[in-house]
């Protein structure tokens, strides 16, 4: 189940040592000693025998086991496919309610501001939302492309 927005708020740092908070997907929040707080991925590299250092940061490669496919930073360059990405990962099977988790779900049309953005409608709880509801990227003005590369 992903961390809501009151979660995160709520997460108080220790004085011992930074601890970390699962999210979802591979994806969790790290809350250091000092306060500040990051979301991070773990993920497997696609690379063998070379350091971060000596790569080139349009041929990294990340392999995440949950979802068994290869996320290039090809996929992330515009929002389009940034959305097709967060869908692949939020919904590796079908689309369901963040709500009531039900899979009875109809599209809705796209976002007026932002065309990738699919909406839907559940049938099982009667609620909207869209592909970025109840995620870290929701609520946000900046365009999602931005927010991914920022964490690629």
């Amino acid at each position: 189940m992903p961390l809501s927005d009151t979660a995160i708020k709520n997460a108080k740092p220790t004085t011992d040592k930074a601890y970390k908070m699962p999210n979802e997907k591979g994806m969790y929040l790290l809350v250091h000693q000092n306060g500040s707080k990051y979301f991070r991925l773990e993920a497997l590299t696609g690379f063998q025998g070379a350091s971060r250092d000596t790569l080139d940061p349009v041929e990294f490669e990340v392999y995440n086991p949950q979802i068994e496919q290869m996320i290039t930073i090809h996929q992330l360059l515009d929002n389009a496919k940034c959305f097709e990405t967060v869908r692949a990962l939020r919904w590796p099977e079908a689309v369901n309610c963040p709500h009531c988790g039900s899979d009875q779900i109809t599209r809705q049309g796209k976002d007026d501001t932002q065309p990738e953005r699919q909406r839907y409608g559940c049938k099982g709880c009667q609620r909207k939302f869209d592909d970025l509801t109840d995620t870290v990227f929701a609520g946000h003005h900046q365009p999602l492309k931005i927010w991914v590369l920022c964490l690629y």
